[in-house]
Order: C-alpha cells, then sequence, then structure tokens
C-alpha cells in the first residue's frame, strides 16, 4: 500500500507512452489513438475519484495527444491552422487545469 502510488504513476506513464509510440508506428493507429483517449477518459474518471491532480494532468496530456493525432491524422491541413489548433487548445488546457486545481484542493 505504501507505493501504490509511485507504482500507478510509473504503470500510467509507461502504459501511455508506450501507447504513443505504438500509435506512431502501427497501421493500426486510429484504433490505438481510440483506445488511448479510452483509458485516457478513464482515468480522468479515476482522478476525480481519488481527487490526485497527476492523474488528471496524464489523462489530459495523452489523451491531448492521441485527439490531436486522430484529427490531423483525417484532415490536411496548412500550418497556420495547425499552429492556431495548438495555441487555442493549449490556452484552453491552462484554463481547464486552473480551474480543476480549485476542485482538487485539499486546503482549507
Amino acid at each position: 500500500p505504501h507505493f501504490t502510488t509511485t507504482y500507478l504513476n510509473f504503470a500510467v506513464i509507461i502504459g501511455f507512452s508506450g501507447l504513443t509510440a505504438l500509435m506512431f508506428s502501427t497501421s493500426a493507429d486510429q484504433l490505438i489513438a481510440t483506445l488511448q483517449i479510452a483509458l485516457a477518459i478513464a482515468l480522468g474518471y479515476y482522478s476525480v475519484r481519488q481527487r490526485t491532480m497527476v492523474y488528471m494532468i496524464y489523462a489530459f496530456i495523452f489523451g491531448y495527444i492521441a485527439l490531436s493525432y486522430l484529427i490531423f491524422s483525417q484532415i490536411d491541413a496548412d500550418l497556420n491552422l495547425i499552429l492556431l489548433y495548438m495555441f487555442v487548445s493549449c490556452a484552453a488546457f491552462i484554463v481547464l487545469v486552473v480551474r480543476l486545481r480549485k476542485t482538487f484542493k485539499t486546503d482549507p
């Protein structure tokens, strides 16, 4: 029980890193990306239940990578559209993290 959090952190990072690498190196990339998004949603749900912000950040980062991969693999976008997407989505991520921090805050 003492090292459960440490083991879970390693498992999440290694598992999602492996899925991300597999997504970029296999022909079943859309299936892997969809699986990664589903697991990120499950991790986000677990994060809310456990009130642990670090798992929510992992879920956002790896879910964002997979969702971005799915979006840009389906469309032929120019550099300006890609940069706009990155800017807007990163700004939205920052706002969401700041708002969620209040949810996970345990100090009075």
